[in-house]
């Protein structure tokens, strides 16, 4: 087992699609095929501190759902509202 301080790494928190989330952290070298490698690494702690670096992430708002995604100005994603469980 290997440990390494995680301060000051950049990573980006993805979302597996079914409520599971990864933190990836994508390294200088590229493959064969010119795609950048990566690690990803499972989110284990329940409180862990990250912040967004991306001018093109927007904070949405809309009747008590509040959700974070892609800008309008790129994506019309983003201003979709997310359904509630039970909708």
């Amino acid at each position: 087992m290997t440990e390494k301080p995680a301060k000051g790494v950049r990573g980006f928190l993805l979302n597996q699609g079914t409520e599971r989330y990864y933190f990836r952290v994508y390294r200088e070298d590229y493959d064969e095929y010119g795609h950048r490698e990566f690690d990803d690494y499972q989110l284990r702690a329940e409180d862990i501190e990250v912040t967004i670096g991306s001018s093109v992430i927007s904070l949405y708002e809309h009747e008590g759902t509040k959700w974070l995604d892609w800008s309008s100005k790129i994506s019309s994603s983003g201003s979709i509202p997310p359904k509630v469980e039970g909708e």
